[in-house]
């Protein structure tokens, strides 16, 4: 293209290029702005340009999310699946349909991230995908398209309580084969993909939540399949199903057999078209959507050394051990052992600590991973002066155990500081001794240590509270029951501690 008559020191051609390199629409109409030239070019191709920064903006699955937008802000009653065909290539987009797209377009990278984490990279939490990789996830779109047309949507839920006969089953049906049956093969198994990630999800919010929906889970996941990806995403965020029960009333009130046009909700139509295309679904092979198996993907727990994968956790994504069933808060504060959460003064502590929002799972297992720090040369030599060594299973066992005498003190590691606390440290000679934030250890192995050093944990955390703790131990220790309904004796000794005499009274 020839330069413009101006002054200006571009060809228009150029200039355009660089308006479609702009990174959002503010930026673009500053740039129009700026020159009479810029202006001028802007004027000349306005749809090819705002096109191209709209793809900025969204992403590669552009033509997806426009069609996603446009069935969500115009879709009227009975509309037709093929009213909004995915447009590849410059079209007018309107200002409602790109905030619509910008809204949306950020739930999905949060998915992805979610994605990246379970399947990819768990140490990081954003996502770690190749340009190539997130177009495949981004079949995510087409789900949504889905279920806006055939799933729990702003037409349907009004009539969730409606006796289906067999004849509306069969056209709902129809009307999903149909519409999934206009993509390629390999869209079908990156879409099916998707569908097992977000059915991964289910399983883990199941495993660490207590949905209260009156049906089978696997009965429920084709549900909530049809709620959306995106309620799927509300579910992750709030560790529960809660985005999904809203329908509960609905739900309740359901005749049995309505079930049925729930159920296979996306997976029957994808394995009737694919069957009829010879063609083979795998519901474990994650390179549809990934280049390659990452190595991370056979990783072993440093401690028990099982594979584990990504099922594997150190100070990188601590914040991600909630879904985990071996490390929810609920877990964690049922693993006090004895009777110590109905302690009269500091069970209800204790519940409202795991229960708050104030808890972080990095902050606690820095402190737990304390005690099992080695102890400096110095420190070590006045231990074996004061104490004699001892392992930690040594310790851990002796701890409390004043061997018949109430007022004695047990053989106890030093203290030290860490991060502004005082700690006690154990030994090294220990199989957990030496293990820090930086080893990658499953949940079962960190509940492991995190047991045995909770009571030890909880007395030195309120001590560096102010709180009056005694010295004194109870005989009867974490077993005794008197604890749990007399405040002057719950007070008057200290029960985190061994049983040192009998089992408990």
């Amino acid at each position: 293209m020839m330069r413009h008559l101006s002054a200006f020191p571009l060809d228009d051609d150029l200039i355009q290029l660089v308006l479609c390199h702009l990174p959002d629409l503010p930026s673009l109409r500053s740039a129009t702005c700026s020159c009479q030239a810029i202006y001028r070019v802007w004027r000349t191709y306005p749809v090819q340009i705002e096109y191209a920064v709209v793809t900025n903006v969204i992403g590669c699955a552009l033509p997806q999310a426009l069609r996603l937008a446009r069935f969500e802000l115009f879709m009227d009653g009975e509309m037709a699946a093929d009213a909004y065909p995915e447009n590849v290539g410059p079209v007018r987009i309107t200002r409602r349909e790109l905030n619509f797209m910008k809204m949306t377009a950020e739930n999905v990278r949060e998915l992805e991230d979610i994605f990246s984490r379970r399947h990819k990279s768990r140490r990081l939490p954003t996502s770690q995908l190749t340009y190539d990789e997130s177009r495949r996830f981004r079949q995510v779109y087409r789900i949504l398209v889905f279920c806006i047309l055939y799933g729990v949507n702003n037409g349907l839920d009004y009539e969730l309580t409606r006796d289906w006969d067999d004849e509306a089953v069969a056209e709902a049906r129809k009307q999903r084969y149909t519409f999934l049956r206009q993509y390629s093969a390999d869209a079908l198994r990156e879409i099916h993909m998707v569908a097992r990630f977000l059915q991964q999800l289910h399983h883990s919010l199941d495993e660490v939540s207590d949905p209260e929906i009156g049906v089978a889970m696997e009965t429920f996941h084709d549900f909530a399949l049809a709620c959306g990806p995106l309620a799927y995403l509300d579910c992750y965020r709030g560790h529960n199903f809660d985005a999904v029960e809203e329908y509960g009333g609905f739900i309740a009130e359901f005749p049995d057999h309505n079930w049925d046009m729930f159920a296979g909700f996306l997976s029957d139509p994808l394995k009737r078209i694919m069957d009829a295309r010879k063609a083979v679904l795998k519901d474990d092979d994650w390179t549809v959507i990934l280049d390659n198996v990452p190595d991370d993907a056979q990783a072993t727990c440093e401690q028990c050394h099982a594979v584990k994968g990504f099922e594997l956790y150190d100070e990188s994504n601590y914040d991600n051990l909630w879904i985990s069933a071996a490390m929810t808060k609920t877990a964690l504060y049922s693993a006090f052992k004895g009777h110590l959460r109905r302690h009269c003064t500091e069970g209800p502590l204790i519940a409202d600590y795991f229960s708050s929002f104030r808890f972080n799972y990095t902050e606690f297992l820095q402190e737990i991973l304390a005690y099992l720090s080695p102890l400096p040369p110095a420190q070590k030599e006045q231990q074996s002066t004061s104490s004699g060594s001892m392992s930690l299973e040594e310790w851990a066992d002796a701890l409390d155990d004043d061997a018949g005498n109430l007022n004695s003190t047990p053989a106890a590691p030093p203290s030290t500081s860490t991060a502004g606390s005082t700690l006690s440290r154990a030994s090294t000679a220990g199989s957990w001794d030496g293990l820090t934030t930086s080893n990658a250890l499953c949940a079962d192995c960190i509940k492991a240590f995190v047991v045995e050093f909770l009571p030890q944990w909880w007395v030195d955390r309120r001590k560096r509270e102010g709180a009056a703790i005694p010295d004194e131990k109870c005989w009867y220790g974490w077993n005794c029951r008197t604890m749990t309904h007399k405040p002057l004796h719950a007070n008057k000794l200290n029960h985190f501690c061994k049983p040192s005499r009998g089992e408990g009274a």
